[in-house]
């Protein structure tokens, strides 16, 4: 289970992961030379969408059946992997269990890392250190 957060200009994932009803922690992205992969969903699905986007290999489609992976590049864009074709992130968004929590506080005018943070502490299913990417991390 996951939060991710996405202010615009920076990016905040959380450390927490659920398996068998058993907390656990993990890193949940990866550097590459082209920016942050991170993601929502199945930790093995989403390592293994990282692995392929990361080397420029194709990716299976099957993976993205209950995983997206989220890729902030060197230049500060944010893109969204649901399927083959990235999507631009614009404006404040989340994803991941404790997403409406996250994007209730970037309503408000919070920033990612204080989303995650939000979410952490309201949601039973994420948690542990925030990492935070990009804008001035």
């Amino acid at each position: 289970m996951t939060i991710v957060a996405w202010d615009g200009k920076t990016l905040a994932c959380d450390s927490m992961m659920v398996e068998g009803g058993r907390k656990s922690w993990c890193m949940k992205f990866w550097r590459t030379e082209s920016g942050v992969y991170t993601g929502a969903g199945k930790w093995t699905d989403l390592r293994a969408i990282v692995r392929a986007l990361s080397t420029g290999q194709p990716v299976d489609e099957d993976l993205y059946a209950d995983t997206l992976a989220i890729h902030l590049d060197t230049s500060g864009k944010l893109w969204l992997y649901e399927d083959a074709e990235p999507q631009l992130v614009k404006g404040r968004e989340a994803w991941g269990s404790g997403r409406n929590f996250a994007l209730g506080a970037l309503s408000m005018g919070a920033m990612a890392a204080e989303a995650a943070k939000i979410a952490c502490k309201h949601s039973t299913t994420c948690g542990g250190k925030i990492h935070v990417f990009g804008g001035d991390a």
